[in-house]
């Protein structure tokens, strides 16, 4: 009768009738992170605040420790938060980058450790990292 583990959430549309849920890992789990932009020093803001196309920006989460480097799909910088793929129990390094709509990295977090760990009445946990503060220099417009 207890909760095992629970999948992320899924958005879906108005006119959807299928879903495909995310798997639930008996052995590993998931980050969520959110993040902040520091752009040209300033202060932290959200990234629709902060950058003139914010939708044409992206976080890239990855991973080091554990089973290695490990990156997950690239992040929409304005959502200001998101879900990693699945990791295996383990203790990672995580660091946010942010790129730009070409894929040209504009800046890099400073590391957060992040712990991975499942036991026999817990799989697929979610561990909260963020805010990951991501400094940004960009040209003068």
């Amino acid at each position: 009768g207890a909760t095992y583990g629970t999948t992320l959430p899924v958005t879906t549309g108005a006119n959807a009738q299928e879903v495909d849920t995310p798997p639930i890992y008996t052995d590993g789990g998931h980050f969520h992170a959110s993040w902040l932009v520091s752009v040209n020093g300033g202060s932290a803001i959200d990234c629709l605040d902060a950058l003139p196309d914010a939708y044409g920006y992206a976080v890239q989460i990855t991973a080091t420790g554990g089973a290695g480097p490990l990156p997950s799909p690239s992040l929409v910088c304005a959502n200001g938060s998101g879900y990693t793929t699945g990791y295996v129990d383990g203790t990672y390094s995580v660091t946010a980058m942010l790129v730009d709509s070409s894929g040209t990295p504009v800046g890099s977090s400073a590391a957060i450790d992040g712990n991975i760990a499942t036991n026999q009445m817990q799989g697929n946990t979610v561990t909260e990292l963020g805010p990951f503060i991501i400094p940004v220099t960009l040209p003068a417009s």
